[in-house]
């Protein structure tokens, strides 16, 4: 996959992701005004429904947090894997986009070496080496 396409579905994901934590919000904001909230107890101590809420208001919305959460998860584990593939992605570009600069500098270098070369070798000798000793400085940078 394209790099563009994979930022898209991730923004997608995204924008999905924040509509389910609006969900959440609101019906946990429903939960919290009841005197049950999302874990307490649907029945009185003698076993009986309670009278004081909405019991199928309150269990609507507990099941509206609970498969908005699980929603939730699997989102993230996709955006997850997206993002791992678009990081992946952006190396292999990286890479490739260095191995073309390193192909250009060596190139680069060459030309340099070889323009240095033609202008030293179309320039007129103004010395002549007629001898050099073994051991001198001439003859260890290789004049010999």
């Amino acid at each position: 996959m394209s790099l563009v396409s994979l930022q898209e579905e991730l923004m997608q994901l995204h924008a999905q992701r924040e509509d389910i934590f609006k969900t959440i919000k609101e019906a946990m904001s429903f939960l919290e005004t009841t005197p049950v909230g999302l874990r307490g107890s649907l029945v009185d101590e003698e076993g009986f429904p309670r009278d004081d809420c909405d019991l199928y208001a309150v269990r609507r919305a507990r099941h509206t947090v609970n498969c908005a959460q699980n929603d939730l998860k699997a989102i993230e584990a996709t955006m997850f894997e997206k993002l791992e593939q678009l990081h992946m992605a952006k190396r292999e570009t990286t890479t490739m986009e260095e191995v073309v600069n390193e192909s250009k500098q060596r190139d680069m270098l060459a030309e340099k070496k070889r323009a240095i070369q033609r202008c030293m070798s179309a320039k007129k000798p103004f010395v002549r080496v007629v001898s050099v000793r073994e051991g001198s400085p001439a003859a260890e940078a290789g004049l010999l």
